[in-house]
């Protein structure tokens, strides 16, 4: 299951390659722990890399960006459990998005990139629309209660 958040030029899209425990062991970052294949594009910089996250952190960061988007006021941020990759979302009043953040490689080097692009609402509606078939299926922080 995949979702991406474009901007003009540029994305940030997870594919959520492996789910753990569903639907019978949550993780206790919430959800279900699952292998993420990540890819961003910054102009003519790339990630292509797996990191791990939770179900949890994605369905915390949607309730989030729904709010906000609705608004189309405010900030909304993520960070995976391991800390490799982070990023921010902030609006202003016109529905302009601009998605700031990085993502470092968890080994031995020091390998990071520090990316940034500008989206708007509209691009943030359809990923919200992703988003929701994959909440849908893997439920809440408590995880798909039966």
């Amino acid at each position: 299951m995949t979702f991406t958040i474009w901007g003009e030029a540029d994305y940030i899209k997870f594919t959520y390659d492996e789910v753990f425990g569903f639907p019978e062991e949550t993780c206790h970052w919430g959800g279900y722990d699952a292998r993420v294949k990540l890819e961003i594009k910054s102009r003519n910089f790339r990630v292509n890399e797996e990191f791990y996250s939770s179900t949890g952190e994605l369905y915390e960061f949607a309730e989030e960006l729904k709010v906000v988007n609705e608004k189309i006021k405010g900030v909304v941020s993520f960070r995976s459990y391991e800390g490799n990759l982070e990023f921010t979302m902030t609006y202003d009043n016109l529905g302009h998005v601009r998605i700031k953040g990085n993502f470092s490689e968890q080994n031995e080097l020091s390998n990071e990139l520090f990316f940034e692009f500008i989206s708007d609402q509209s691009f943030i509606r359809r990923a919200l629309d992703e988003i929701e078939a994959i909440t849908a299926k893997y439920g809440g922080r408590s995880g798909v209660i039966s």
